[in-house]
Formats: structure tokens, sequence, C-alpha cells
């Protein structure tokens, strides 16, 4: 259920799948990954971007109070979404699979970013 009070939620994605890793091998493929998104998302405070990440966060018109990152796992793309991505950042930028993939985490300390992670997830202040 949709409240005035609550927050916006942006989802950029091209909803494609990960082009570099396998992490999404078993994902039943005759399924379309935007659709199921929008399916289970209906109704709810969420705006749907689809397209690459990049190129959205260029021209994005706004900061938002969190960012959170969790598309490719490698080192180039994961520092290019961050780079892109922070000056969009309010309060927090965050991520996933920090454990995972040596890329990310490399590509977080790269950027200057000293994160707390929980579990595989990691986030810091950006203000």
């Amino acid at each position: 259920m949709s409240d005035a009070g609550a927050a916006q939620v942006s989802c950029v994605d091209h909803w494609c799948g990960n082009k570099k890793d396998t992490g999404c091998s078993n994902y039943n493929r005759s399924l379309d990954p935007y659709k199921v998104f929008l399916d289970n998302t209906k109704g709810r405070n969420i705006a749907a971007f689809r397209g690459d990440s990049l190129e959205l966060a260029k021209d994005w018109p706004c900061k938002a109070d969190i960012v959170y990152i969790d598309a490719e796992h490698d080192y180039a793309s994961v520092k290019a979404d961050i780079e892109a991505w922070k000056p969009k950042a309010r309060y927090i930028i965050a991520g996933h699979d920090y454990h995972l993939f040596e890329g990310v985490r490399k590509a977080v300390a790269d950027c200057g970013l000293v994160p707390v992670v929980e579990g595989n997830v990691w986030h810091c202040r950006v203000c």
C-alpha cells in the first residue's frame, strides 16, 4: 500500500542479468526479470528506471538519501558505479557482495570509502 509520507525508492537496472559473472546461472530464463520486478512492486512507492546505470547517473535529477549498488561485480564496473553514483548520495552509499568478490572490495577501497560491513552488505556515510 502506498503512503504519502513513505520514502520513494528509485531502482536503476537494465534487467538483463549480470553480463560478467554467473551468479544467476540458475535463473529461470523464461521469465522476464523486468516484468517480475514490476509485478512484485506494484502499488508500492517504487519507481523503475530501465537503462544503463552509468548513463542514467549522468542526468539523474536529484540526490538520493541512500544509494545501493548491486550490479556487476568486477573491479572496473563497481568502481565506475561508485564514482557515478557517490555524488548522487545525500547520506549513505552502500552495496552488496562485499565478501564474495575481490573486485567489489578493491573498488570500494580505491574509491576512498571505509565501509561498515554486515554480512555481505557494505555501507558508508558520505556527508
